[in-house]
């Protein structure tokens, strides 16, 4: 990653993409920004401790996220611009203990059920999968301390989930799996992760 858009099947699993696009996640001085090779889409900030979406050329939030800590896992709602809810994506925590732990790393749920399944490939790329098996998404950290970003490779499988969504997905994971009892999800920023000792999260045992 990232993988060329000639690209037509996925080194990891085999499946044939159907017109893959590639998306870049890439923090910045005031938090994340989502673009395309060519133009940025979305950009994303902590609003009095929740973390809001924008896409380029709105001033309004797209998506809001609001995250909640509990029971070694992170519950993060996405909420449109109404604040009605997208879908709500559910963390587990990293048990630094089992190295299964990376293998499986979260749920997107709609109100009825389990849409999403995100799973570890290695010890910290992203392989997002739908109920039916379908890889929708790959994500691959880019070289660097724990948030400066992913490569993001959209299969063009059929998915509910549009590409802003798919940002805010994958930042509720980044932002989850990084977050510890003194950098939390609602105040994680520079300060505070210079400060943190291991965010790397890159021992290769974890594969």
């Amino acid at each position: 990653m990232p993988a060329p858009e000639l690209s037509e099947t996925c080194a990891y699993c085999a499946q044939r993409f159907n017109a893959p696009s590639t998306f870049e996640l890439k923090a910045d001085l005031t938090g994340f920004v989502w673009r395309t090779p060519d133009m940025e889409i979305a950009h994303a900030r902590i609003e009095d401790g929740i973390w809001r979406l924008y896409a380029a050329s709105s001033q309004r939030p797209a998506i809001s996220m609001l995250a909640i800590r509990r029971d070694g896992r992170y519950t993060v709602a996405l909420l449109d611009e109404a604040l009605d809810k997208i879908a709500t994506v559910v963390v587990r925590l990293e048990n630094t203990q089992l190295a299964r732990s990376k293998r499986f790393i979260a749920v997107v749920n709609d109100d009825a059920q389990t849409v999403m399944v995100i799973h570890g490939d290695g010890p910290t790329g992203y392989h997002l999968v739908n109920k039916l098996g379908d890889v929708l998404a790959l994500a691959s950290p880019k070289d660097g301390f724990a948030l400066t970003g992913l490569d993001v490779l959209l299969t063009g499988a059929r998915s509910a989930s549009r590409p802003l969504e798919i940002f805010a997905i994958l930042l509720a994971v980044v932002l989850s799996r990084v977050s510890e009892s003194s950098c939390s999800f609602a105040d994680i920023d520079h300060l505070c992760l210079d400060a943190a000792e291991d965010l790397q999260s890159s021992d290769p045992n974890d594969a």
